[in-house]
């Protein structure tokens, strides 16, 4: 898919030993899709071809850990949301990616069905 970018994102650095750093949250692009308006968190695979990629669970998780979210609020305290200008119109940025969200929202009802 080609999705414009919002905000782009650092790439990662080559370390000596020939692996590259650790990603964190600098290094997260934020795409728009055209055709719907979400927003998609991507990161730069300069391993595997040197293009964007949606930011996968294991990766989420590497940036974001696994914070407690609860599931009845629509809107994640854990990381502020920001608004920038895309295309001539304003565009909210989410602190965590939605697929992620929805993720943690899921294993946190999980594990209260399992505790109960």
């Amino acid at each position: 898919k080609q999705c414009p970018v919002a905000i782009k994102g650092e790439p990662l650095r080559k370390l000596e030993d020939e692996k590259y750093e650790q990603m964190g949250g600098r290094h997260v692009w934020w795409l728009v899709h055209t055709r719907t308006s979400q927003v998609v968190a991507a990161y730069h695979d300069v391993e595997r071809g040197d293009v964007l990629r949606e930011m996968t669970l294991p990766k989420c998780m590497q940036v974001w850990g696994l914070p407690a979210v609860d599931s009845k609020d629509d809107r994640s305290n854990l990381a502020p949301e920001r608004e920038v200008t895309f295309q001539g119109r304003s565009v909210l940025i989410p602190g965590l990616p939605p697929k992620y969200l929805e993720f943690l929202r899921a294993r946190e009802r999980i594990y209260r069905e399992i505790s109960h």
